[in-house]
């Protein structure tokens, strides 16, 4: 019925709302968001192609390859042409697809006569998709994967003769040029290829085939491909930091999650027959690049979400239809947009916004640098997370020490830094003379370092610690 459609999108708009008031009201910028930017830059300059780096005086000098080279110059129009709360303004839209997609899929596997079932598995889904998502390439490319994932199973509904599965190749080949994460388009596919074989459809199995290679073959149209395939399989076997779980996430999922996903699974084999085996190939599949790195889990939750409301318990649509519920519904709606207009930084000065909640960014720190640490050497010693806002805050005058982009530095230089001792730390930063150095004023990792090779506070505030080395002492005001 019509009402309990209306209800069953209000409570999908509920939990976007949700997401969204995370994103407005709770987060802050993602770290890698400003080296994305200074690398958009320097593809203005220099064009579309492998890179030498500029940004970090640590970094291999020889050409890199910005894989995600079309998201980051997108953001950069947006940044440069609307300000930098469009990057707030952007990742909330994003968000809300996603939750939509995840939604859509969830109707599609289920049927749009549970309503409620799918309502609930959205609601899952969301658990495992929100703490991903933020202004930064993968995010784009989540969700061009949620519209194939979403034209997949539509095309499954349709007993696999919609026209409209096709879009799937050249939304393959758009993410291409945004992240990594296109390869998994063909792996979807090919798990609903093995299931065709197993089903013994001649007519499945030449339609998966043709629709195998033809996203295969997608995920070969960049400019970038040489330098895409080698990234890839450096972070899949080379990058010591990858591997060593020295970022969050690239670890395996956490304990609340993995418990998550195995109750969700439990509930789908109590029902596994209302699957075909396709699809539990898909699952078994994201489930496993999930539990491998965490950083998948918003994939997972377009094949997840689905199964559990196509495999659980009959819920009652009907509830949807209520005045009641509806009213309650709206309510919350408009109580949340409500909040989130207000709490958007239409004004707010972004230094100011993004330590908003909690010190985040060495925003004083690097003010103070810009304003009484004229650049010698040029060189500035940071700690990861923060390499990416001090190029672009200090870049012109600074080159950082490390950023977020783990593949520019070999492995001596990890075994050096954030894989050895103090003592190993020392050493690789005392050849480098650089003029200053920006270190967080709790749990950093470059203090002591510092400290026994002479270097001196000469700013701190509740986020960050300015140091610098005795070679430059007369610098200090």
């Amino acid at each position: 019925m019509r009402s309990a459609a209306v209800g069953f999108w209000l409570f999908i708009a509920c939990i976007a709302a949700i997401c969204v008031s995370k994103t407005v009201l709770s987060d802050t910028l993602d770290p890698d968001l400003f080296w994305h930017l200074r690398v958009a830059e320097q593809m203005r300059a220099q064009g579309v192609h492998p890179l030498v780096d500029t940004l970090s005086f640590t970094s291999i000098k020889e050409p890199w390859t910005p894989y995600s080279w079309l998201a980051e110059l997108f953001m950069d129009f947006s940044w440069r042409n609307f300000g930098w709360q469009s990057a707030v303004a952007i990742e909330a839209i994003l968000s809300v697809a996603i939750i939509v997609l995840i939604a859509l899929c969830s109707l599609e596997l289920a049927g749009s006569d549970r309503r409620m079932n799918a309502a609930a598995a959205t609601t899952v889904g969301s658990f495992f998709a929100i703490p991903y998502l933020a202004f930064r390439p993968v995010t784009f490319a989540i969700v061009l994967l949620g519209v194939c994932a979403w034209l997949l199973l539509r095309d499954r509904r349709l007993e696999e003769r919609s026209r409209a599965v096709w879009l799937i190749v050249p939304l393959t080949s758009l993410c291409t040029n945004i992240h990594l994460a296109a390869v998994i388009a063909p792996i979807w596919v090919a798990c609903l290829f093995a299931g065709a074989i197993q089903e013994r459809n001649r007519r499945s199995i030449k339609r998966y085939a043709a629709l195998l290679m033809a996203t295969s073959l997608a995920c070969c149209a960049t400019p970038m491909l040489p330098g895409v395939v080698r990234t890839g399989w450096h972070y899949l076997t080379s990058d010591v930091m990858v591997a060593s779980g020295g970022i969050e996430e690239v670890q395996p999922i956490g304990s609340l999650m993995l418990a998550l996903t195995i109750a969700l699974v439990a509930v789908v084999l109590t029902n596994r027959r209302a699957l075909r085996l396709g699809e539990w190939l898909w699952l078994v599949a994201a489930a496993l690049m999930m539990c491998r790195m965490s950083r998948f889990a918003p994939m997972f939750a377009f094949i997840g979400a689905p199964a559990l409301a196509a495999t659980m318990p009959r819920l009652p649509d009907g509830v949807f239809a209520r005045r009641a519920a509806l009213g309650a519904l709206s309510l919350a709606l408009i109580v949340s947009t409500i909040r989130i207009v207000a709490g958007f930084p239409w004004s707010t000065p972004m230094g100011q916004w993004v330590n908003r909640r909690a010190p985040v960014y060495p925003v004083a720190a690097a003010d103070y640098v810009d304003q009484n640490l004229p650049p010698r050497s040029g060189r500035l010693i940071n700690e990861f997370n923060w390499g990416g806002y001090l190029a672009w805050r200090l870049g012109g005058k600074y080159q950082v020490f490390v950023d977020g982009r783990t593949q520019l530095y070999d492995e001596k230089f990890w075994r050096s830094t954030y894989l050895g001792s103090d003592d190993d730390l020392a050493a690789a930063l005392a050849p480098f003379h650089a003029d200053v150095a920006v270190i967080p004023i709790h749990h950093s990792r470059f203090r002591n370092a510092l400290e026994s090779l002479g270097w001196q506070s000469v700013h701190k505030d509740n986020t960050a610690e300015v140091l610098i080395p005795p070679s430059n002492s007369e610098g200090k005001p």
